[in-house]
């Protein structure tokens, strides 16, 4: 393998889209799920968002973040189920000052998501790794699922 590791965070080198603190998995036959990943290995990952499926206006996607990683800034203009597939605590702030809300999670949480244009960001303020899977109720085929903020 030439000494590079392999697993979503590093295939950006063969065959993903990188962009910037997200990469999008397309195949790689090497790679292994990030829920496989043992857990010294977190700290040294970067946030990194999978698309699983994507038919018309459904869109599934795996996410996962660190311990202390945040996503971008962004907003959720659609309706969504995520369910977490690991992590014990996620915080949400707010990019106009307001103060964060903090909250634990569990292995097999379900939740149904409204949308809401308010610009925020998750951070995982957890102490173990977070990981969930997102269906988005999108609008129309090519609606962005979540719009960034910069």
């Amino acid at each position: 393998m030439n000494g590079k590791r392999t697993g979503l965070w590093s295939l950006h080198e063969q065959n993903d889209i990188k962009v910037p603190n997200v990469c999008y998995h397309r195949h790689a036959i090497n790679a292994i799920s990030v829920s496989e990943l043992p857990d010294q290995y977190w700290g040294v990952l970067s946030m990194t968002e999978e698309i699983l499926f994507r038919r018309g206006s459904t869109l599934v996607r795996r996410l996962s973040l660190a311990s202390g990683e945040v996503m971008p800034w962004h907003h959720d203009p659609f309706h969504r189920v995520t369910v977490v597939l690991r992590g014990d605590a996620l915080s949400i702030e707010y990019r106009d000052g307001a103060a964060s809300h903090s909250f634990e999670v569990a292995s097999g949480q379900v939740d149904w998501d409204e949308p809401g244009n308010r610009v925020h960001r998750g951070v995982n303020s957890g102490s173990q790794p977070y990981e969930e899977i997102t269906i988005f109720f999108l609008d129309s085929p090519d609606a962005v699922h979540q719009p960034r903020e910069e």
